[in-house]
C-alpha cells in the first residue's frame, strides 16, 4: 500500500465510544464466527486469512473486499465485522433477521472499543471516500453510524453478546412497541429513517416509573459490567430531557454499577458529533446521555468517592486479565 493509501486509511479510523452489532448464523462467518464469545468473518473461508490491518491490504484488493461487504454479498471473504453507533438500527436488524428472514441464533453485541485498537475500528462513511465507493448511489446514507472493525475477535470481557430471545423476554415490546413488526414488513434503512425516528425523536418522550423498571430489565440482560452502558442506550432510543428529575435519578441508581469510564486518551469525547452520523439521532442522544451519567458520577458525594475507584480498577482488572495476540483477543482466564 502507497504512504498516500496509508494516510487515507489513517484518516478512515474513527473510535466512538461504545458500538453495537446483530448477527446470526446465517451472518457473514456462520454459526461458528458468530457466537457469544467470538466475531470471526472468515470462519468458512479456507482461502483467505487476516492481515494485520487495513493498511497493509493491496488497495484494489481492499476496495473489491469492502464493495462486497458494503452490497452484504457473503459469497465474497470479507475481514472486516460491521457494528453500528445505533442500538435502534441493531435492534431493528435483529428482529427482521428473526421474523423475516427465519435467522438462527440470533445475538446483540455491545463492544467497549476501548479494548480495540485504533488502526482497526473504521467509519464505514469515510471508507466509502478513500477507496471511491458511491454505487449504489444512496449507499452512504445506508452506512451512516456504521463501522468496521478489521480482524477476529474473541473475548468475554472486551464485548457482551445476547440472544435476541433474552432481550425480548425481558419485555422488549413492551418498552418499545413500535418495534414489533409482520412478515410483510422487509424494510431496514426506511423502516428505521421514515417510521422510528421520527415517532421516537419528533418529540421530548417524558420517562415514567414503569418504564424505568422496563429500561432497567432490558439493561440487565447484558450483565453487570454493561447493565449501566446498555440501560442509557435503550434509554437513548428515544428523545428525552437529559435533566428531568426521573432520568437523573434513573443515573444516580445506575452510578452504583459499573460504568466502563470514558479514559482521558479517548480520541472522540462523548456528546461530539461524528461525520457521517447526521440524522443518526439516537447515536446522538446516547453520547449526550452518556455523558451526563459520567457527569452525575463527577457529581457525587465524597462519601461515595470510593465506588468511583471500584469502578475505575473493574475495568484495569479486566485490562490485565485480557492479552492481545495477533489480531485476535483472547481471554486468558
Amino acid at each position: 500500500m502507497s504512504a498516500s493509501h496509508e494516510r487515507d486509511a489513517a484518516e478512515a479510523e474513527a473510535k466512538p465510544r461504545f458500538l453495537f452489532r446483530a448477527s446470526s448464523d446465517q451472518s457473514r462467518g456462520g454459526p461458528e464466527g458468530n457466537t457469544l464469545t467470538t466475531v470471526d468473518p472468515l470462519a468458512h473461508s479456507q482461502t483467505v486469512d487476516y492481515h494485520s490491518c487495513l493498511a497493509v491490504i493491496p488497495r484494489s484488493v481492499a476496495r473489491s473486499m469492502l464493495q462486497h461487504h458494503f452490497l452484504w454479498h457473503y459469497e465474497h471473504a470479507s475481514e472486516f465485522s460491521s457494528w453500528s453507533t445505533s442500538l435502534l438500527w441493531v435492534l431493528v436488524h435483529a428482529i427482521r433477521k428473526q421474523v423475516i428472514r427465519h435467522d438462527t441464533n440470533v445475538l446483540i453485541y455491545v463492544l467497549d472499543t476501548t479494548r480495540v485498537e485504533d488502526n482497526r475500528i473504521h467509519s464505514a462513511v469515510k471508507l466509502l471516500d478513500v477507496f471511491d465507493l458511491r454505487h449504489p448511489e444512496q449507499l452512504s446514507e445506508y452506512c451512516k453510524g456504521e463501522y468496521l472493525v478489521h480482524g477476529l475477535m474473541r473475548a468475554t470481557i472486551g464485548f457482551k453478546a445476547v440472544k435476541l430471545e433474552t432481550v425480548t423476554h425481558a419485555g422488549l415490546y413492551e418498552v418499545f412497541p413500535d418495534l414489533r413488526i409482520s412478515a410483510a414488513d422487509h424494510r431496514l434503512y426506511l423502516r428505521v429513517r421514515d417510521h422510528l425516528r421520527p415517532i421516537y425523536f419528533g418529540r421530548i418522550w417524558s420517562l415514567s416509573y414503569a418504564e424505568i423498571l422496563g429500561l432497567k430489565r432490558l439493561g440487565r440482560c447484558f450483565g453487570r459490567n454493561w447493565e449501566a452502558v446498555m440501560t442509557v442506550a435503550f434509554l437513548s432510543m428515544r428523545r428525552r430531557q437529559g435533566e428531568s428529575n426521573r432520568v437523573q435519578a434513573l443515573f444516580a441508581d445506575l452510578n452504583y454499577l459499573p460504568i466502563r469510564p470514558v479514559p482521558v486518551s479517548m480520541r472522540v469525547t462523548s456528546g461530539t458529533l461524528r461525520e457521517g452520523e447526521q440524522g443518526v439521532f439516537e447515536a446522538q442522544e446516547f453520547d449526550k446521555l452518556l455523558s451526563s451519567l459520567y457527569g452525575a458520577v463527577g457529581r457525587k458525594k465524597e462519601s461515595t468517592d470510593a465506588l468511583t475507584q471500584i469502578n475505575d480498577l473493574v475495568i484495569e482488572v479486566e485490562s490485565l486479565g485480557s492479552k492481545y495476540r495477533g489480531n485476535s483477543w483472547t481471554n486468558s482466564s
